[in-house]
C-alpha cells in the first residue's frame, strides 16, 4: 500500500469516498466519519424495527461527536446515555422530538433534579437507587429497573454484563424473589432494561434470554408496560434478524410491551476511520518496524482488551510485513502485525477500518500527542472538516487556562 505522502487518492481512500473520486486532503492523523455508511446502517435497521414495532435509540457512549448524533438523530427514536453530560447532550441534540433514557450504576442525589429535567425513561441499576429515588422520580420519568439476566454469551468477562459479581443489573434471583414477597418497591417499576452481550453477530442470544424472562419474571412482564432490550449486536446485510423479530414479537403480543433496542457500536463503527502516517521505517530483530504518527491511546481498545484492528489493504501473508507501531513512549504502543502487497515508505498513510466506536470517545493525549483531526464526508461527498485540536486544548487539560486565570486574578 504504497501511498504519496502529499494528498492522493488511495484504494482505501477511494472505497471511503463511495459516491465521487475524491482527492483526501486531510492531515494526520486524523478520524473519518461516512455519512453515507452510518445512514445506510440505520436505513437497514429502521426496516427491520418498523415492521417489528420496535423502537431504535442510539446509544451514545460509543460515538458522541455532535455531527453523528445529529446524522442519526432523524432517524432513531432517541438516545440513550450513562451520565449526566450524555443526557444533557442528548436532549440538546434532540430537543423535544425523541426520548432520552437513562442507565447508570453511579447516580448521585445531586444529579436527580437535573435527569428528571433531561430525560424520560430511566432504569434504576439497583434496589437501593429504585427506593431511595423512584417515588421523586417518577413523577417526571418513567421508572425501570436494570435486570442482570444471569446468561453470559461473552468470553471474555471485562466486556461480559453478566460476568461473576457484576455491579450492572439486579439479578433475576432477587428480583424472584421480591416478587414472591409482594415487594412493593416493584410497585414503582414501569419498564425493564437488560444489556447482556458484547459485539455479537448473532441475535440468537437475545431470543434466549427474552425466553429467559418470560418464563422466570413473567408476573413482571405482565406488570411493566416497556423493555429495553440493549444493545451488543452487529449486523449487516447477510445477518439473521429472524431471533430479533421472534423475541419482539413474544414480547409485543403476549404482554403488549413497547420494545426498545439501544445499539451504539452497531450503527457506528463500520463509518468511521482513522488515518495516519508512517513517519519511520527501522529494522527490530529481524521485523521491520513502521512507526505511525498516530498511538493506541487513539484507538485504546487496542492496548486495554489486546483488540487487533482491522487495516486497508492488508494481505494475509503478504510480501512485506510490518509490525505497525504508536508514537508513544508506551512499550506496548503496538497496533499489529500486517502485512501490504506493496512496501510501505515514510510518508505511506495507513487506514484503519471499523474505528467509529469507542475511539475518539475514549482517545487521550498521553504523553502530549494530539488528537486526531475530526472530519466527516457528508452525504454527497463534501468533506467537512468538525475539528482541530491545539496546544489549547492540551493546556486546558492540564488545568493551565485556570492557573493563569488564577495569576492573573481573574
Amino acid at each position: 500500500m504504497k501511498i504519496d505522502p502529499a494528498p492522493a487518492t488511495t484504494s482505501a481512500m477511494t472505497r471511503l469516498s463511495s459516491t465521487n473520486q475524491i482527492c483526501w486532503d486531510v492531515t494526520t492523523p486524523s478520524a473519518i466519519y461516512i455519512e453515507k455508511e452510518l445512514l445506510a446502517k440505520l436505513g437497514f435497521l429502521e426496516t427491520l424495527t418498523a415492521a417489528s414495532c420496535c423502537r431504535v435509540l442510539y446509544s451514545i457512549k460509543a460515538c458522541s461527536l455532535t455531527a453523528v448524533l445529529n446524522t442519526v438523530a432523524p432517524v432513531v427514536h432517541g438516545f440513550a446515555t450513562s451520565s449526566v453530560f450524555e443526557a444533557r447532550l442528548a436532549r440538546q441534540i434532540v430537543g423535544e422530538n425523541g426520548e432520552v433514557h437513562f442507565a447508570s450504576p453511579c447516580l448521585k442525589g445531586s444529579q436527580i433534579r437535573s435527569l428528571g429535567r433531561l430525560v424520560d425513561r430511566m432504569s434504576f441499576n439497583s434496589i437501593g437507587q429504585l427506593r431511595a429515588h423512584s417515588r421523586e422520580l417518577s413523577r417526571c420519568v418513567k421508572v425501570g429497573l436494570r435486570l442482570n439476566p444471569r446468561l453470559s454469551f461473552v468470553a471474555d468477562s471485562r466486556y461480559d454484563p453478566c460476568r461473576e459479581h457484576s455491579h450492572l443489573g439486579v439479578t433475576v434471583d432477587q428480583v424472584g424473589k421480591m416478587l414472591e414477597r409482594g415487594d412493593r418497591e416493584l410497585g414503582e417499576v414501569s419498564g425493564i432494561h437488560f444489556h447482556n452481550n458484547c459485539e455479537a453477530i448473532d441475535w440468537t442470544p437475545l431470543l434466549e434470554t427474552v425466553e429467559s424472562l418470560c418464563a422466570r419474571l413473567e408476573p413482571l412482564l405482565k406488570q411493566v408496560e416497556w423493555i429495553n432490550l440493549g444493545g451488543g449486536y452487529t449486523w449487516d446485510k447477510h445477518t439473521d434478524f429472524g431471533p430479533l423479530r421472534r423475541a419482539i414479537e413474544l414480547l409485543t403480543t403476549n404482554y403488549g410491551l413497547e420494545v426498545f433496542l439501544e445499539p451504539g457500536d452497531g450503527i457506528v463503527n463500520s463509518a468511521g476511520y482513522l488515518v495516519a502516517s508512517v513517519i519511520d521505517l527501522f529494522d527490530s530483530e529481524g521485523k521491520t518496524v513502521a512507526v505511525l504518527d498516530t498511538t493506541v491511546n487513539h484507538l485504546p481498545e487496542v492496548f486495554e482488551y489486546q483488540y487487533e484492528p482491522d487495516v486497508a489493504g492488508h494481505v494475509d501473508d503478504g510480501p512485506h510485513k510490518y509490525i505497525l507501531a504508536g508514537c508513544s513512549c508506551l512499550a506496548g504502543d503496538v497496533f499489529g502485525d500486517y502485512a501490504f502487497e506493496e512496501p510501505l515508505e515514510i510518508g505511506s498513510r495507513i487506514t484503519f477500518e471499523n474505528a467509529g466506536a469507542y475511539s475518539l470517545v475514549k482517545a487521550n493525549m498521553f504523553n502530549g500527542i494530539n488528537l486526531p483531526s475530526i472530519y466527516i464526508q457528508r452525504e454527497d461527498g463534501e468533506l467537512e472538516l468538525i475539528r482541530e485540536f491545539t496546544y489549547e486544548d492540551y493546556l486546558a487539560r492540564c488545568g493551565g487556562e485556570a492557573h493563569a486565570a488564577a495569576r492573573a486574578g481573574v
